[in-house]
């Protein structure tokens, strides 16, 4: 799945050299904020979370971190539904 978001802005540092880094956990569970999923490079507003399961809720919460190491504390989370495989393997 890909999670987009908007541009976050900074006292200091420029949009271009801004990170942010994604949680993703399984809804209803907690989210640790010492580890995230996944950090982008810098100025990158998408991400492409990998491993998750067919038809299950995921909460996701993304946090900007400029330059210098000071990250946001934002605590919106989103919520979406991946999609259910319903198609079974086949041979070549």
């Amino acid at each position: 799945a890909t999670v987009f978001w908007n541009a976050a802005s900074d006292d200091v540092s420029q949009p271009e050299n801004i990170y942010y880094d994604v949680y993703v956990v399984e809804s209803g569970e907690s989210f640790n904020f010492n580890v995230p999923t996944l950090s982008t490079t810098p100025g990158e507003v998408k991400a492409q979370v990998t491993g998750l399961r067919p038809g299950y809720d995921y909460d996701v919460v993304v946090r900007a971190r400029d330059e210098f190491d000071n990250q946001d504390t934002n605590q919106k989370v989103v919520t979406w539904t991946t999609t259910s495989d319903t198609t079974g393997p086949t041979f070549a």
